[in-house]
């Protein structure tokens, strides 16, 4: 049986849960739900950004912003299970009134509502560990996805680790956070997954001019400003395809601002009148 909150979360209503993989994808159609709800809420929002900037992440840092929510999340969050014989899912707000759940409320809700809130895309990862009953789900967790990869965030398992899954389980799937798309999670994916397609950025934020993409493309001389340091990452995570190394990738060639772009543009323009003047 399925406990959902109603809107006011004051009260709570009761459906009836499927058997299976369709009970599981019910309750992820409600998580789906909770988080859209959590990423139009300002009070989800202004919690994030309190979060990373209290740990004194550097702007533009995000691996260290990552960190900082799921370090927040593993010290401040009490796990606790589910009513007997209910699966029980909560908004967001309430979830940081409470600061406890199970594995649906800190990895499914509080870790991709969070991460989401400052414009990190994540996806869910159902895993069927039970021994006794190999075929159905009994754990999830969330993958992040950061340069156009993906890795593993779990804070709801006993000694949980920073970019590190669970490593045994009989089968497992993924599940995007932002519409109906899942499927079986191929092993040699190597960080992608098959027929899934980021949400990539919205808006203005982080957006490479056409122009800015144009020269790049076409000019080898145009150096990097500058690279934003980020935080290193240690230890291994267990993510699509197996073990990998969570360390952030080395800076790539960019325009800083639209004063940069405006400096090359001038440059190139320059150069061509003095060719035709002469």
């Amino acid at each position: 049986m399925g406990i959902f909150p109603t809107e006011d979360s004051a009260a709570l209503f009761v459906t009836p849960l499927l058997g299976g993989d369709a009970g599981t994808e019910q309750t992820i159609w409600k998580l789906r739900g909770l988080l859209d709800d959590a990423w139009k809420d300002s009070f989800v929002n202004r919690t994030a950004i309190d979060i990373v900037r209290n740990a004194g992440v550097l702007p533009y840092d995000s691996w260290g912003q990552v960190r900082a929510i799921y370090n927040w999340i593993l010290t401040n969050f009490y796990f606790v299970n589910d009513p007997v014989t209910k699966e029980a899912v909560r908004p967001t707000t309430e979830l940081l009134k409470l600061m406890a759940g199970d594995c649906d409320d800190i990895n499914a809700n509080m870790i991709p509502a969070l991460l989401g809130t400052i414009g990190y895309e994540t996806r869910f990862v159902t895993v069927a560990a039970d021994a006794n009953h190999p075929d159905l789900f009994s754990h999830i967790y969330v993958e992040v996805n950061l340069n156009g990869a993906w890795y593993p965030l779990d804070a709801a398992h006993p000694g949980a680790q920073f970019g590190v899954a669970p490593r045994f389980f009989f089968r497992r799937e993924w599940w995007s956070t932002i519409d109906g798309s899942h499927a079986e999670y191929p092993e040699d994916s190597d960080g992608q997954m098959a027929g899934y397609v980021p949400a990539g950025v919205r808006g203005l934020n982080g957006v490479t001019s056409e122009l800015s993409t144009v020269l790049l493309d076409a000019s080898g001389a145009l150096k990097s400003v500058g690279g934003q340091t980020v935080q290193q990452v240690l230890g291994p995570a267990i993510g699509p395809g197996g073990s990998a190394q969570m360390t952030p990738p080395a800076a790539q060639p960019f325009l800083s601002s639209g004063i940069g772009e405006l400096l090359v543009v001038g440059a190139i323009l320059g150069g061509l009148w003095l060719l035709t003047k002469d």
